[in-house]
C-alpha cells in the first residue's frame, strides 16, 4: 500500500473534491456528526458552515484539512 498525506487550507476546495467523489458514485457518506440534521438532510452550505465555525474555534491553525489516500502500489 501506498500512503499520500496532504494537509490544506482550504476546507471549501476539500468539499467540494468530496461532494463530486459522492455524486461521481465514487464515495459515499458513511457517518456524519454534530451536525443539526440528518445525514440525508445536510446540504452543501450547512457543512461547509459548520466546518468554517469549528476551525474559527481554534486561532492557531494553520491548515484546516488533511487529505489521506491509501492506494495499492503501481509495481
Amino acid at each position: 500500500m501506498v500512503a499520500i498525506i496532504k494537509t490544506r487550507h482550504s476546507i471549501r476546495s476539500m468539499l467540494n473534491y468530496n461532494e463530486k467523489k459522492i455524486k461521481e458514485g465514487k464515495a459515499e457518506c458513511i457517518c456524519q456528526g454534530n451536525y443539526p440534521v440528518d445525514a440525508e438532510k445536510l446540504t452543501y452550505s450547512i457543512k461547509l458552515n459548520r466546518l468554517d465555525k469549528q476551525c474559527k474555534l481554534n486561532e492557531n491553525v494553520k491548515r484546516n484539512t488533511v487529505h489521506i489516500s491509501l492506494n495499492f502500489d503501481p509495481k
